[in-house]
C-alpha cells in the first residue's frame, strides 16, 4: 500500500528548501531562551512549642504568654488570634464546672521580635465569636497589620499574651485546658504597608 504525503507538508518542505539554504555543513549549533519565574507570596507559621503549661492557677487576672515563629516573604502581615475560655479536665463539653473566663476587656497583646503594629497598636482588641477550635469556643480579636523591620521578609518569633480572670473563691482542683489560635495573613496589595 503506498501513502502518500499531504499537499501541505510538500508545499512546506518546499518553501523551507528555498528560503532556507543550507550553504555548508555545520557541526555545532547552538541557541538562547529566557526563562522567568514568579515566587508568590506565601506565609507559614507555627506555636514554638505545641503544648503551654499555665502552672498554678489561683484567684484574680493570669496571662498566658505563647510563642509563633512567623516566616513570610513580604514584609507586611496581618494577624487575628481566637482563644477559649479554660476548661476543667481540657473538656469544653464539661457543664458541670464553669470554665476559667477569658478576660476579653484586656487586649492581646503581640509582640514581634523586629516588627510592630501599624500606628504603634501592638495589640488586638477582642471583637467577638470566633471559629470553634476542636469544639472549644473561642472569641477572636480584629485584625491587625505587622510590618518588619527586614527587607522584604518577615521572618521572627512572635509573643502573644493573653489574659483570663479566676474569680471563683474555691474552684474545682485539676487540670483546665484551652485552646488558642494565631491566623496569619498577607494583606492585599492595597493594604500592604512597606
Amino acid at each position: 500500500m503506498r501513502r502518500s504525503l499531504p499537499i501541505g507538508l510538500i508545499v512546506g518542505l518546499a518553501l523551507l528548501r528555498i528560503t532556507a539554504p543550507i550553504t555548508q555543513a555545520q557541526t555545532q549549533a547552538s541557541g538562547m531562551t529566557r526563562l522567568l519565574g514568579t515566587v508568590p507570596a506565601s506565609i507559614a507559621m507555627a506555636p514554638v512549642q505545641p503544648l503551654w503549661d499555665l502552672s498554678t492557677i489561683l484567684n484574680g487576672s493570669f496571662s498566658a504568654v505563647i510563642t509563633w515563629r512567623v516566616e513570610a516573604n513580604v514584609q507586611s502581615i496581618q494577624m487575628m488570634v481566637e482563644a477559649s475560655d479554660l476548661f476543667k479536665g481540657d473538656d469544653p463539653s464539661n457543664t458541670e464546672i464553669a470554665p476559667i473566663l477569658l478576660d476579653s476587656s484586656r487586649p492581646v497583646e503581640i509582640t514581634a521580635e523586629r516588627a510592630n503594629g501599624v500606628n504603634g497598636a501592638n495589640r488586638a482588641v477582642w471583637i467577638g465569636a470566633g471559629t470553634s477550635i476542636n469544639n472549644f469556643p473561642t472569641t477572636r480579636t480584629e485584625t491587625v497589620t505587622y510590618v518588619s523591620s527586614q527587607v522584604g521578609i518577615f521572618s521572627q518569633l512572635v509573643t502573644t499574651r493573653i489574659y483570663y480572670n479566676q474569680q471563683e473563691s474555691i474552684k474545682p482542683m485539676g487540670q483546665y485546658g484551652a485552646r488558642v489560635k494565631i491566623t496569619t495573613l498577607i494583606p492585599p496589595p492595597a493594604e500592604a504597608v512597606r
